[in-house]
């Protein structure tokens, strides 16, 4: 019973706030376009339950620096892939010790964003995962705040772990959110909801500053039917065309294709053209856990993977398979309202395997994005060109090569190679952090150096497998069945 008026109280709250993203500062929802975001002191909260009393999300101030676009016209954003910190996985105690710290070496860049993009791979709650799968997580309530510190703020909750820890779990992670959000620091998340048609509303907004007005939509890979907006709604491409008819910028998330895989199907470069066709200016894949290539397509963008980015996880058969935990920051500069400039930073996400290349050996650190530069750089970048031209494509996307970065040649449109001397400062400012916390590469040891190197990663053809096998079936249509149950009376607002 108690569990049931836990739900009650907070679905009744969740619903209350009208919107997926619990009532964020949305000017196209509760603000007029020029009304600071407010701090929602006014919407009534109910008591924290007991379990979540000592592990709230204190909000502190933000560790980063302030970002750097002052200019009201340009628009940067950073985007990385998955985060995630079980609760029951190897590595906690490393994690709360760090904190922030996680995100060191990878700070000077948060720094430049306007608005920093992850997919929050979790619920975080202090929920045990409840659901029958093979793979259910929850994340500790702290462990939030060390992402937010870090500096992101705009996030996807859409993904295949989402209910792990049931409708409380979710409801969980909005609430945290929602307390976190201040006018001094907005949070904007999207992609879930208690009821389906709250999970798949587009989220609209103006950051502080900026002239941009954006349209954020974030689906995964899951069925049409429960409280994870999907990308098999048939009327995604509806959805997105409307939206673009109040944005300059339209942001869609996609959680989704096969994992473990540096190539995507033809089926998934299908789906995300559509979407780029229907009025996406960018999409922005995760969920494979492994990089894969970026297309211009048209006059947008697909970034079909970026990879883990700081995931609490140890798989020892990854080399073995071919699969090469790389991540990648993605930089994109809009100016006015065009996208501008593509920058595409090589970073290391393996929790568990030290890599030795050349003279040179690399330690892994646990969820903790490493920035690379020279010969580690270059490797991940000649793999991501090799990724990138086995796309599919009529138009093949090309990359160019500056310093330790790729640049995506946008097709006349760019000012990628305008100043290539302020853009290598830049990048050598930005690895100062690297440096600074004695974090570069050290010389191999005599046995590493004997190791035979690593092959090329394996780029192939895989199926998609069956909707069932991703999701478990029916899981997905938790949130509405759970919605019917504990909130009698209430109806599904129609989309």
């Amino acid at each position: 019973m108690a569990g049931v008026t836990r739900s009650i109280a907070w679905g009744l709250w969740l619903i209350s706030l009208g919107a997926s993203a619990c009532a964020q500062p949305q000017p196209s929802r509760a603000l007029p376009p020029s009304t600071e975001p407010e701090s929602h002191a006014a919407a009534p909260l109910p008591p924290l339950a007991p379990a979540c009393a000592q592990t709230r999300v204190d909000s502190p101030e933000p560790i980063h620096a302030p970002p750097t676009s002052a200019d009201a016209e340009t628009l940067v954003i950073n985007v990385v892939g998955d985060i995630g910190y079980p609760s029951h996985w190897a590595g906690g105690a490393g994690i709360d010790a760090a904190k922030a710290e996680l995100f060191a070496q990878v700070r000077p860049i948060l720094a430049t964003g306007d608005l920093n993009f992850a997919n929050l791979e979790c619920p975080f709650t202090e929920l045990r995962p409840t659901l029958r799968a093979r793979w259910p997580i929850s994340c500790p309530p702290v462990r939030l705040s060390y992402v937010l510190d870090a500096g992101f703020n705009l996030f996807s909750l859409a993904n295949n772990h989402a209910f792990d820890a049931g409708v409380e779990g979710l409801v969980d992670t909005q609430r945290l959110l929602h307390e976190a959000n201040r006018p001094d620091r907005p949070l904007w998340w999207a992609g879930t909801g208690l009821t389906r048609a709250l999970a798949r509303e587009p989220l609209l907004f103006t950051p502080p500053g900026k002239h941009e007005r954006l349209a954020f939509l974030a689906v995964a890979n899951a069925s049409p039917n429960g409280g994870v907006a999907s990308i098999y709604d048939e009327d995604l491409t509806e959805r997105i065309r409307d939206a673009a008819k109040g944005a300059d910028i339209v942001l869609v998330s996609v959680h989704g294709g096969t994992e473990w895989t540096h190539k995507p199907t033809m089926a998934v470069e299908k789906r995300y053209r559509e979407l780029v066709d229907a009025g996406a200016t960018v999409v922005i894949g995760h969920h494979p856990h492994v990089i894969q290539g970026v297309e211009r397509y048209r006059q947008g963008l697909i970034i079909y993977s970026l990879g883990n980015f700081s995931f609490g996880f140890l798989q020892s058969v990854l080399v073995d398979k071919g699969w090469r935990l790389y991540s990648l920051m993605g930089r994109l500069t809009f100016h006015p309202h065009e996208l501008a400039q593509v920058e595409l930073i090589p970073c290391y996400a393996d929790n568990q395997h030290d890599w030795t290349l050349g003279q040179q050996t690399l330690l892994a650190r646990h969820v903790t994005p490493q920035l690379l530069a020279g010969p580690f750089a270059q490797a991940v970048l000649d793999e991501l060109d090799r990724f990138t031209a086995a796309i599919d494509s009529a138009q093949p996307t090309h990359l160019v090569r500056l310093g330790d970065r790729d640049f995506v040649d946008l097709g006349g449109s760019t000012s990628t190679l305008a100043a290539p001397g302020a853009l290598i400062d830049q990048q050598t400012r930005e690895y100062q952090g690297v440096l600074a916390h004695g974090m570069q590469p050290r010389p191999a040891t005599a046995a590493e150096l004997a190791e035979p190197a690593m092959p090329p990663a394996e780029i192939r053809d895989v199926p998609r497998p069956p909707l069932t096998d991703f999701t478990g079936g029916a899981i997905w249509d938790v949130a509405p069945s759970v919605a019917r149950r504990v909130l009698p009376g209430v109806v599904e607002p129609k989309p």
